[in-house]
């Protein structure tokens, strides 16, 4: 217990950095897309039609709707389920969240926009115009990132991060089946998630008295990775504690 003490200031982080995708994680235009679609397009499309490679008309055309939804309809779409809630609770647990999109530059204000109308606690915004979100998510040292694109997830897999899929209406039909990401179907899932990390990545620190900031946040996520064994021991004997 005196150790415990001891540590109690280096080994609990003041912030944990979360990347979030916007565009069907917080923002939900499916009925944005279907309903201009038929108003831009003039054609009828259901759910598992609007992304990039099941759009009826072909990707240039996809590309062409969602130049005009993104750039003037984003502050139609619907906030997912529980989002708002969930970033509240998670802000109060030192959660610090950066949008990355990769969405354009003149697309970004909308959602900025769609951020502030919602009142969401989300002041950071970056797209990979410039640089990958390989990249990104290391500059920013993000402990987590969701998004509900799953090559994007995967192009992470080199990046000591954990990344959590979202299924939905529009990508239920790709299966998936991979230990390097998370599959998840709704925001309390990533609470309750994120919230697990953070315990393991105090358990850690306090275990190898490591100090819990960002700049040790790849050394906290290698060492969870190569003795997952020995952290399960680390986190049990760290609940006993608290």
């Amino acid at each position: 217990v005196v150790a415990y003490n001891h540590m109690a200031n280096t080994h609990i982080a003041e912030t944990i950095v979360v990347a979030l995708d916007f565009y069907g994680v917080i923002g939900i235009g499916e009925k944005t897309k279907i309903k201009y679609a038929k108003i831009l397009q003039g054609i009828d499309v259901n759910s598992a039609q609007i992304t990039k490679d099941t759009y009826p008309l072909g990707k240039i055309k996809y590309d062409e709707l969602m130049e005009q939804v993104c750039t003037k309809h984003t502050l139609e779409f619907e906030i997912a389920s529980n989002c708002k809630k969930i970033l509240e609770k998670l802000f109060a647990e030192n959660f610090r969240f950066v949008i990355v999109t990769s969405r354009k530059d003149n697309q970004i204000q909308q959602t900025k926009d769609f951020c502030k109308l919602h009142k969401l606690p989300i002041k950071f915004f970056h797209n990979t115009n410039n640089e990958t979100k390989e990249h990104l998510c290391r500059r920013i040292h993000a402990s987590a990132i969701i998004d509900d694109s799953l090559h994007k997830i995967e192009e992470l897999k080199q990046v000591p991060i954990l990344g959590f899929y979202l299924k939905t209406n529009w990508n239920a039909h790709i299966s998936t089946n991979d230990k390097d990401y998370i599959n998840i179907e709704s925001w309390t899932e990533f609470y309750n998630h994120l919230i697990s990390m953070k315990e393991m990545h105090e358990a850690i620190c306090f275990a190898n008295k490591i100090k819990n900031n960002l700049y040790n946040s790849e050394l906290i996520y290698n060492m969870w990775k190569e003795n997952p064994l020995k952290c399960k021991g680390w986190y049990k004997d760290y609940q006993k504690r608290r």
